[in-house]
């Protein structure tokens, strides 16, 4: 059970890391939304 427990909560913290990533990424990128509106580079 420990293991199992300690498995899900990386997979939580790694999906927590990319998600505030995406997030600081999109807070910069609207700083440059008229350069990378036709391109955004998160997608």
């Amino acid at each position: 059970m420990d293991s199992t427990f300690q498995f899900f909560v990386q997979i939580i913290g790694f999906i927590f890391s990319i998600v505030a990533l995406l997030y600081l990424k999109r807070l910069f990128s609207s700083k440059h939304l008229h350069d990378e509106n036709e391109k955004p580079e998160g997608f």
